[in-house]
């Protein structure tokens, strides 16, 4: 299922990428819409979403997700623009799914800007179980800590979001008796704080706690002067959290720890148990350029070889014809020793900085709206990839690819 939960007066786009010829059956039932899609071998497929799919209620069992068939291995990137609020995420194959998950997104501000959480699912029959931290509400009203229960369809969504004005949703914890997919955000955050301009719409769709990881390399954000904010969120009690090999904090089960990165340097995560790190950007107010995005962190230990990324092209907005063109961004993260291996667009990478106590390092690339390549010469190699892009009070990131089971890699 690839979902974009979250409203918008623009149409999204779904991205779909395969290393083999294929044709992907795109379903939207509760619109009834079918199509048929072609993807090309080590190409890309680009499908404009019809409108009405985006979810406008809370509380209520809906049917507007979107599902993607194919009898070969596709990744799926959904690109969600708005006005001024564009976000994007990476889709993850419905056999990856889970049924344990833990949110990360960042405090509502007043009660009209809030966190929101989307599950959709995959078989008929599915409970799922949404516990918030201790001191926050779920929408509709709960008392504090509350849980919510509801059961799901396959193909059907129910979203939440906080009840109450100054509430994070991040640690409550997802549990369902069949796998759903998880996506997690904001209608508008202010990062780091509900003072900083501007607020931006945040959306990514949440890894379950299979996929997830102990150590992480975190690269500072090109072009951003300001740093970035750090959240990260255990899934076990007494999870040890180290950054840059000094001993920080122990979380409780779904516990966030918080670093804010003023400037632009990386930091390195590991913990005792596996971690959910999330990068987020800040808003405009902090130096001037771009506005927050939300973007999950990938485990060093599933970086990739051969794939290909999408970075969201410019646009015209439909409400005022407005074209917005982004400053377009990928960072790149593998072993100093294989840097020289390197290609982005069959293209040597320069440039590299070493990150302190690893032996890793990471590259900023400028490119373009559109898909491109990342691959390495070395056999052994592996590469780690970040897009995003800034344009005025506008921004956009998610990561370029997560490898999963052997022939389920996005």
């Amino acid at each position: 299922n690839c979902f974009r939960p979250f409203a918008t007066l623009e149409r999204d786009q779904l991205v779909l990428a395969s290393e083999s010829d294929t044709v992907a059956e795109l379903e939207i039932a509760e619109l009834g819409y079918r199509a048929a899609i072609r993807v090309p071998a080590r190409g890309t497929a680009r499908i404009q979403l019809p409108d009405g799919l985006q979810l406008h209620q809370y509380g209520i069992v809906d049917r507007r997700s979107v599902t993607v068939r194919s009898p070969q291995n596709v990744c799926a990137t959904v690109l969600s623009y708005a006005k001024n609020t564009t976000d994007s995420y990476l889709g993850l194959p419905t056999a990856e799914l889970g049924t344990n998950y833990v949110i990360a997104t960042v405090p509502s501000g007043s009660a009209a800007s809030y966190g929101e959480i989307t599950v959709v699912g995959t078989a008929n029959g599915t409970t799922v179980t949404a516990t918030p931290p201790s001191l926050v509400t779920l929408f509709p009203a709960l008392a504090a800590g509350a849980p919510v229960t509801f059961t799901l369809a396959a193909g059907e969504t129910m979203s939440l979001r906080t009840g109450a004005a100054n509430q994070d949703l991040s640690g409550t914890r997802i549990v369902a008796s069949a796998p759903v997919s998880v996506f997690a955000g904001h209608v508008c955050a202010n990062i780091p704080s509900s003072a900083t301009a501007a607020c931006d719409h945040l959306v990514e769709q949440v890894p379950p706690v299979s996929v997830l990881g102990t150590q992480y390399v975190v690269p500072p954000l090109a072009g951003r002067s300001g740093g970035y904010v750090i959240r990260v969120n255990s899934f076990a009690a007494g999870t040890g959290i180290s950054v840059d090999g000094v001993a920080v904090a122990t979380l409780a089960l779904g516990q966030t720890h918080l670093i804010d990165v003023p400037n632009q340097t990386a930091r390195v995560i590991t913990s005792t148990a596996p971690i959910l790190v999330t990068q987020f950007a800040k808003g405009a107010g902090v130096d001037g350029v771009g506005d927050p995005f939300q973007m999950t962190i990938v485990p060093s230990d599933r970086f990739g070889r051969d794939y290909t990324v999408v970075t969201v092209p410019d646009y015209t907005e439909r409400s005022t014809r407005r074209s917005i063109s982004f400053l377009h961004r990928a960072t790149l993260v593998t072993e100093v020793t294989q840097t020289g291996s390197v290609r982005f667009d069959d293209i040597a990478v320069p440039g590299w900085t070493s990150i302190a106590g690893t032996s890793l390092a990471y590259a900023h690339i400028t490119t373009t709206g559109g898909e491109h390549r990342v691959s390495t010469l070395a056999p052994a190699a592996t590469v780690g990839s970040y897009v995003y892009g800034w344009a005025s009070f506008e921004s956009y990131g998610h990561p370029g690819y997560l490898r999963l089971a052997p022939r389920l890699s996005c």
